[in-house]
Protein backbone atom coordinates (compact mmCIF):
# COMPACT_ATOMS: atom_id res chain seq x y z
CA UNK A 1 0.00 0.00 0.00
CA UNK A 2 0.85 3.25 -0.60
CA UNK A 3 0.19 6.56 1.12
CA UNK A 4 -1.26 9.53 -0.13
CA UNK A 5 1.33 11.66 -2.53
CA UNK A 6 0.56 14.75 -0.80
CA UNK A 7 3.67 17.18 -2.18
CA UNK A 8 3.63 15.33 -5.31
CA UNK A 9 7.08 13.47 -6.99
CA UNK A 10 8.84 14.82 -9.93
CA UNK A 11 7.02 13.27 -13.18
CA UNK A 12 8.98 13.06 -16.40
CA UNK A 13 7.04 15.50 -18.56
CA UNK A 14 6.94 18.11 -21.73
CA UNK A 15 4.82 20.56 -20.80
CA UNK A 16 4.88 24.12 -20.09
CA UNK A 17 5.64 24.24 -16.84
CA UNK A 18 8.03 21.32 -16.80
CA UNK A 19 9.72 23.94 -19.05
CA UNK A 20 9.74 26.83 -17.14
CA UNK A 21 13.09 27.83 -15.40
CA UNK A 22 13.79 27.35 -12.04
CA UNK A 23 14.19 31.55 -11.63
CA UNK A 24 10.36 31.93 -12.87
CA UNK A 25 9.10 29.38 -10.53
CA UNK A 26 10.93 30.84 -7.52
CA UNK A 27 9.49 34.24 -8.73
CA UNK A 28 5.72 33.01 -8.58
CA UNK A 29 6.70 31.95 -5.32
CA UNK A 30 7.38 35.13 -3.63
CA UNK A 31 5.21 37.20 -5.29
CA UNK A 32 2.55 34.48 -4.20
CA UNK A 33 4.08 34.07 -0.48
CA UNK A 34 3.58 38.17 -0.59
CA UNK A 35 0.00 38.32 -1.86
CA UNK A 36 -1.04 35.31 0.61
CA UNK A 37 1.03 37.20 3.93
CA UNK A 38 -0.04 40.81 2.92
CA UNK A 39 -3.69 40.29 2.62
CA UNK A 40 -5.95 39.13 4.98
CA UNK A 41 -8.53 38.42 2.21
CA UNK A 42 -9.83 34.95 1.76
CA UNK A 43 -10.69 35.86 -1.57
CA UNK A 44 -6.85 36.19 -2.66
CA UNK A 45 -6.27 32.74 -1.12
CA UNK A 46 -9.01 31.30 -3.21
CA UNK A 47 -7.75 32.80 -5.94
CA UNK A 48 -4.19 31.83 -5.58
CA UNK A 49 -5.61 27.63 -4.66
CA UNK A 50 -7.61 28.37 -8.22
CA UNK A 51 -4.66 29.37 -9.77
CA UNK A 52 -2.44 26.46 -8.30
CA UNK A 53 -4.94 23.50 -9.81
CA UNK A 54 -5.24 25.37 -13.02
CA UNK A 55 -1.43 25.10 -13.55
CA UNK A 56 -1.39 21.77 -11.68
CA UNK A 57 -3.62 20.33 -14.35
CA UNK A 58 -1.15 21.78 -16.76
CA UNK A 59 1.69 20.31 -15.60
CA UNK A 60 0.12 17.43 -15.96
CA UNK A 61 -1.27 16.94 -12.39
CA UNK A 62 -4.72 14.72 -12.50
CA UNK A 63 -8.02 15.94 -10.75
CA UNK A 64 -7.60 12.43 -9.03
CA UNK A 65 -4.10 13.46 -8.10
CA UNK A 66 -5.22 17.02 -6.89
CA UNK A 67 -8.83 15.63 -4.91
CA UNK A 68 -6.29 12.80 -3.03
CA UNK A 69 -3.70 15.70 -1.94
CA UNK A 70 -7.09 17.77 -0.49
CA UNK A 71 -8.71 15.22 1.19
CA UNK A 72 -4.82 14.33 2.64
CA UNK A 73 -5.11 17.81 4.46
CA UNK A 74 -8.50 16.74 5.48
CA UNK A 75 -7.71 16.02 9.88
CA UNK A 76 -5.41 19.50 9.31
CA UNK A 77 -8.64 21.64 7.76
CA UNK A 78 -11.11 19.45 10.31
CA UNK A 79 -9.16 20.74 12.98
CA UNK A 80 -8.70 24.81 11.93
CA UNK A 81 -11.69 24.93 11.10
CA UNK A 82 -13.43 23.88 14.58
CA UNK A 83 -11.25 26.26 16.62
CA UNK A 84 -11.40 29.17 13.83
CA UNK A 85 -15.19 28.73 14.51
CA UNK A 86 -15.35 28.04 17.79
CA UNK A 87 -12.76 31.03 19.02
CA UNK A 88 -12.24 32.93 16.05
CA UNK A 89 -13.93 33.97 12.78
CA UNK A 90 -14.70 32.22 9.94
CA UNK A 91 -13.34 34.80 6.94
CA UNK A 92 -10.13 34.56 9.38
CA UNK A 93 -9.93 30.79 9.52
CA UNK A 94 -11.18 30.64 5.94
CA UNK A 95 -8.03 33.12 4.85
CA UNK A 96 -5.84 30.58 6.76
CA UNK A 97 -6.72 27.51 5.31
CA UNK A 98 -6.72 29.33 1.32
CA UNK A 99 -3.22 29.95 2.19
CA UNK A 100 -2.18 26.48 3.41
CA UNK A 101 -3.84 24.96 1.02
CA UNK A 102 -2.46 26.97 -1.84
CA UNK A 103 0.97 26.88 -0.01
CA UNK A 104 0.72 23.19 -0.64
CA UNK A 105 -0.78 23.19 -3.90
CA UNK A 106 2.59 25.36 -5.04
CA UNK A 107 5.04 22.91 -3.45
CA UNK A 108 3.36 20.22 -5.34
CA UNK A 109 3.28 21.85 -8.39
CA UNK A 110 7.29 22.54 -8.03
CA UNK A 111 8.29 19.06 -6.83
CA UNK A 112 5.53 17.37 -9.67
CA UNK A 113 7.29 19.38 -12.46
CA UNK A 114 11.00 20.15 -11.42
CA UNK A 115 13.64 17.39 -10.73
CA UNK A 116 14.70 17.53 -6.68
CA UNK A 117 18.53 17.50 -7.76
CA UNK A 118 17.89 21.07 -9.72
CA UNK A 119 15.38 22.31 -6.87
CA UNK A 120 18.93 21.46 -4.33
CA UNK A 121 21.35 23.33 -6.67
CA UNK A 122 18.72 26.60 -7.14
CA UNK A 123 18.85 26.65 -3.30
CA UNK A 124 22.94 25.93 -2.68
CA UNK A 125 23.08 29.06 -5.44
CA UNK A 126 20.55 30.80 -3.92
CA UNK A 127 22.55 30.17 0.05
CA UNK A 128 25.80 31.01 -1.54
CA UNK A 129 26.36 34.40 0.08
CA UNK A 130 25.75 32.38 3.23
CA UNK A 131 29.57 31.22 3.47
CA UNK A 132 31.00 34.60 4.69
CA UNK A 133 29.06 33.39 7.91
CA UNK A 134 30.61 30.08 8.24
CA UNK A 135 27.23 28.58 6.78
CA UNK A 136 27.41 25.79 4.40
CA UNK A 137 24.67 25.69 1.71
CA UNK A 138 25.13 22.20 1.07
CA UNK A 139 24.46 21.31 4.44
CA UNK A 140 21.54 23.25 4.43
CA UNK A 141 20.40 21.77 0.87
CA UNK A 142 21.07 17.94 2.13
CA UNK A 143 18.62 18.96 4.92
CA UNK A 144 15.73 20.30 2.76
CA UNK A 145 16.38 16.66 0.26
CA UNK A 146 15.84 14.45 3.29
CA UNK A 147 12.71 16.26 4.89
CA UNK A 148 11.42 16.02 1.34
CA UNK A 149 11.94 12.54 0.84
CA UNK A 150 10.69 11.58 3.95
CA UNK A 151 7.85 13.19 4.39
CA UNK A 152 6.47 10.25 1.60
CA UNK A 153 8.02 7.63 3.46
CA UNK A 154 6.33 9.13 6.85
CA UNK A 155 2.80 9.19 5.05
CA UNK A 156 3.35 5.67 3.57
CA UNK A 157 3.83 4.44 6.65
CA UNK A 158 1.10 6.13 8.95
CA UNK A 159 -1.35 4.19 5.54
CA UNK A 160 0.24 0.77 6.19
CA UNK A 161 -0.09 1.03 10.14
CA UNK A 162 -3.74 2.10 9.49
CA UNK A 163 -4.10 -0.78 6.98
CA UNK A 164 -2.42 -3.34 8.90
CA UNK A 165 -4.61 -2.86 11.99
CA UNK A 166 -7.66 -3.05 9.48
CA UNK A 167 -6.83 -6.09 8.39
CA UNK A 168 -6.08 -7.83 12.07
CA UNK A 169 -10.05 -6.80 12.27
CA UNK A 170 -8.42 -4.13 15.17
CA UNK A 171 -10.86 -0.59 15.51
CA UNK A 172 -8.84 2.21 16.73
CA UNK A 173 -9.41 5.86 16.60
CA UNK A 174 -7.33 7.98 14.08
CA UNK A 175 -5.20 9.84 17.18
CA UNK A 176 -4.37 6.00 18.13
CA UNK A 177 -1.87 5.52 15.28
CA UNK A 178 -0.20 8.01 16.26
CA UNK A 179 1.73 6.20 18.70
CA UNK A 180 3.23 3.12 16.38
CA UNK A 181 4.00 6.36 13.75
CA UNK A 182 6.09 8.20 16.26
CA UNK A 183 8.15 4.95 16.99
CA UNK A 184 8.13 4.17 13.23
CA UNK A 185 9.63 7.55 12.18
CA UNK A 186 12.23 7.39 15.27
CA UNK A 187 13.48 4.72 13.76
CA UNK A 188 13.46 5.44 10.31
CA UNK A 189 15.44 9.12 11.58
CA UNK A 190 18.32 6.82 13.08
CA UNK A 191 18.42 5.06 10.03
CA UNK A 192 18.87 7.88 7.65
CA UNK A 193 21.54 9.34 10.21
CA UNK A 194 23.71 6.50 10.29
CA UNK A 195 23.36 6.32 6.28
CA UNK A 196 24.43 9.74 6.16
CA UNK A 197 27.27 9.05 9.17
CA UNK A 198 28.69 6.49 7.00
CA UNK A 199 28.92 8.46 3.74
CA UNK A 200 30.98 10.93 5.62
CA UNK A 201 28.11 13.44 5.35
CA UNK A 202 27.75 14.26 9.04
CA UNK A 203 30.05 15.66 11.64
CA UNK A 204 30.44 12.61 13.44
CA UNK A 205 33.49 13.64 15.75
CA UNK A 206 32.09 13.74 19.08
CA UNK A 207 35.10 14.52 21.78
CA UNK A 208 35.66 12.19 24.55
CA UNK A 209 36.12 12.19 27.93
CA UNK A 210 39.57 11.74 27.64
CA UNK A 211 40.68 14.54 25.09
CA UNK A 212 38.48 17.27 27.29
CA UNK A 213 40.98 16.07 29.50
CA UNK A 214 43.99 16.52 27.74
CA UNK A 215 42.85 19.84 26.39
Amino acid sequence: MTGVDLFGTYSHRDTLIHRAPLWCKGIALILISFALVATKSWVIGGVALSAMILVGLIGGITPKQWLQTLLGLKWLVIILAAYYVLFGSIAQGADVLLTLMSMVAFSKVLLTTTPLPRIIDGFVRLCAPLKIFGVKPERIAMAIAVMVRSIPVIMNEHTMISHALISRGVKVAPHRTFTPLIISTVAYAHETGEALAARGLMDTEVSSPASEHKN
